[in-house]
């Protein structure tokens, strides 16, 4: 995903990449932003994948 071809993420995230968000049936879930959190990461894909 480019945020710098979509306004909205531009203002929402340019002071917070990178991001690390999946799409899930509600819609787009961020799961980290930042300095990324590689086991926050794995913990909350595999609470999705189940």
């Amino acid at each position: 995903m480019d945020i710098y071809k979509d306004d909205e993420l531009l203002l929402n995230y340019q002071l917070m990449i990178p991001v690390a968000a999946v799409q899930t049936e509600e819609g787009i879930e961020e799961i980290d932003y930042g300095q990324l959190s590689k086991e926050k990461i794995r913990k909350r894909l595999l609470q999705i994948i189940g």
